[in-house]
């Protein structure tokens, strides 16, 4: 009996030691300033000469694997008397400074083609003309759509880089207007403007074609994520669309959707999205997503 009892005793304190060795493996990265200089040399091999702010690093993986180490972080550049950052995040070998982008990927001239880029291609919804835009959006959305039941979750640009998410009414082909923006940022690039080039892009006349869309996020504040009224709420979102005043909004593609949220934070998708184009400073009529 007694040989029973130290034999679990063993096994209870061996099976301890096993899961601290696999909690400190699990948590051994490599420092901070490891992964800052990596990153910075990419961007450097690019001729983005700013500064890397990590901000977080964390083990990532499926159900119970841990399979890569995450790298949540910055990039910084100054335009003016404004310093400009930009969040992106990329993926390492676990515990290593092995970034998992295919070496091939690294190599593209069109930093639209490397993950790693995607907050520099975006980094043009900080300019001063975008976040205009923005105030004057959200003034509309607090006067004629917000209420206790309806949260603003957010304003952004969304710029299509394929044909199947962009706008099928729009007045410029996809191709045309693609190869217009590429062509101003290579523009840009030649000028050594900032980010790349792809800071000072043209925002209204990409709007214009369509290319650029405002994506305007909500959230529905409800008791239950399924409470079965998501068409109703979807309706009284397009009657208080309707009294927007858009006179000093941009001609473009404007996009709303909202998320189901709980006040316990617990979050499930809305309804249907909605959609509609100003022209001239008027609002086309908005029209419902067809499922």
């Amino acid at each position: 009996m007694l040989c029973i009892k130290g034999g679990i005793v063993i096994y209870r304190r061996i099976m301890m030691i096993v899961l601290c060795l696999l909690f400190l493996t699990g948590c051994s990265h490599k420092k901070t300033e490891d992964y800052q200089n990596v990153l910075k040399g990419i961007y450097e091999d690019h001729g983005l000469t700013g500064d890397i702010e990590i901000e977080n690093i964390k083990n990532v993986g499926h159900l119970y694997t841990t399979v890569q180490t995450q790298v949540d972080f910055y990039y910084l550049e100054k335009i003016g008397k404004r310093e400009i950052k930009v969040w992106d995040s990329a993926l390492f070998e676990k515990n290593t400074t092995k970034i998992e982008t295919d070496p091939e990927e690294l190599k593209q001239s069109d930093l639209m083609e490397i993950g790693v880029f995607s907050g520099v291609v975006q980094s043009f919804e900080q300019q001063i003309e975008f976040l205009k835009l923005k105030e004057r959006v959200e003034k509309q959305l607090t006067t004629n759509v917000l209420s206790s039941k309806i949260k603003l979750h957010g304003i952004k640009p969304y710029l299509a880089t394929f044909e199947k998410v962009y706008p099928e009414d729009s007045p410029v082909e996809f191709s045309q207007s693609f190869a217009n923006y590429q062509a101003e940022v290579k523009k840009n690039q030649k000028n050594n403007a900032a980010f790349k080039g792809y800071f000072d892009i043209d925002i209204q006349e990409n709007m214009k074609s369509g290319l650029i869309s405002v994506q305007i996020g909500l959230d529905h504040v409800t008791k239950e994520l399924s409470s079965g009224d998501d068409q109703i709420t979807t309706n009284q979102i397009f009657s208080s669309l309707l009294k927007m005043d858009t006179s000093k909004f941009y001609d473009g593609y404007y996009e709303v959707s909202y998320d189901n949220r709980t006040k316990d934070g617990s979050v499930g998708g809305g309804g249907k999205t909605i959609h509609f184009w100003v022209e001239n400073g008027e609002m086309g009529k908005p029209e419902i997503e067809s499922i």
